[in-house]
């Protein structure tokens, strides 16, 4: 659907005029269930990640569920056709900020946003050019660790260049939070449009990675569970016998893991 200069080499597609790599991960291949076809290692999608990044160069690490999940299809879409299209350039001063509810919020974020919706935020601001909502920057509480606040999703319209975008949004979020109060922010691997990111830029610390997580796909299906989905203590409560770990049990009903890149996390000191 896009006429754009690319190499493929194996399951990787390299588009060098945008610095931007597609490597396509199939369960078949892709899994460490699978045997001498799979990975052997959990972290070989976090490892290919940092790899290109250190090239500057961005990843989509793309899986079947990516695939087989229509939204999230539509979303990878949308990114690459706005990589060709002639974007409006705007500042953020021609912009504004405004707190918007969640209904507004979580469908800019399924439209543009590869994790899309979310509900862990408590607060949500808008960044409009006109009438028209061109960035969303949701906050809450942090989810996994200890800390007063995370940013749960920070997303601009891929059409649109807003230089200063996320500067004003998080700049006008800074003014209800307290000195000395910390705040959290994930940037996903698996999907890197850049090598680089714009936590860095606004004085965010690395603080480190998280684990790779992973996912339960069916070989030759199209179905997929998350592990919160499929924790030994949920299995046994649906009948599946005690005495089997998870993995044994997942394994016998045709899924096998498929670990993704995981994380860099980062921290904000509000000072």
């Amino acid at each position: 659907f896009l006429k754009i200069e690319y190499s493929v080499d194996d399951n990787y597609i390299y588009l060098p005029k945008y610095n931007l790599g597609i490597e396509v991960n199939p369960v078949s291949t892709h899994s460490v269930d699978v045997g001498k076809l799979g990975l052997s290692s959990k972290n070989y999608h976090q490892e290919k990640s940092l790899l290109v990044e250190e090239k500057g160069v961005g990843l989509i690490q793309f899986y079947d569920a990516d695939y087989h999940d229509a939204r999230r299809f539509e979303v990878f879409k949308e990114q690459l056709k706005a990589l060709v299209s002639n974007k409006t350039k705007i500042g953020a001063r021609e912009c504004l900020v405004q707190p918007i509810d969640a209904k507004s919020s979580n469908q800019f974020l399924n439209k543009y946003h590869f994790q899309g919706m979310e509900r862990s935020s408590s607060t949500r601001y808008g960044l409009y050019y006109g009438k028209n909502l061109v960035g969303v920057l949701t906050l809450g509480k942090s989810r996994y660790t200890k800390d007063e606040f995370e940013i749960v999703r920070y997303c601009i319209d891929p059409n649109i260049v807003v230089m200063g975008g996320f500067s004003k949004l998080f700049t006008y979020a800074l003014k209800d939070i307290k000195t000395g109060s910390k705040i959290i922010s994930y940037m996903d691997l698996n999907k890197r449009l850049r090598a680089s990111n714009v936590y860095e830029k606004h004085g965010f610390q690395f603080d480190g990675l998280t684990k790779p997580d992973y996912v339960w796909v069916k070989r030759y299906g199209t179905e997929t569970l998350s592990r919160y989905n499929t924790t030994k203590s949920k299995l046994v409560s649906e009948g599946y016998d005690a005495s089997k770990s998870e993995i044994e049990i997942m394994r016998e009903r045709g899924y096998f893991r498929v670990f993704g890149s995981g994380s860099k996390r980062y921290v904000f000191v509000v000072s």
